[in-house]
């Protein structure tokens, strides 16, 4: 039973760091480049980030009725995805090329 809590506590600490650096990189990013591509990667990523860090607290709130915990869950992945859409679509246009909106 421990090695599985060892376990857990590894893989969040691990997904934690990712996110940590994908954060940072995306900064870096937006500051070197400002431009759409890099605002909707920032926002992406800080939101995702953001989420990591609130749906357990969340969870901790509503695990005790189902019903709840269920519309919760919805509502959270919904957000989470949006997030990572709009990091996807920041993306996509950086790969594209897209310059429009450049701040200087």
């Amino acid at each position: 039973m421990i090695e599985d809590s060892f376990h857990q506590y590894i893989s969040i600490a691990a997904y934690a760091l990712i996110q940590c650096i994908i954060i940072i990189a995306a900064i870096l990013f937006f500051i070197k480049h400002t431009n759409l591509a890099t605002i909707l990667i920032l926002i992406g990523a800080v939101g995702s980030g953001l989420m990591q860090i609130v749906t357990p607290i969340i969870y901790q709130y509503y695990l005790v009725d189902n019903a709840i915990f269920l519309q919760i869950n919805f509502i959270i992945s919904l957000i989470s995805s949006v997030f990572y859409a709009v990091f996807g679509i920041g993306l996509l246009l950086l790969a594209l090329g897209y310059k429009k909106l450049q701040i200087n």
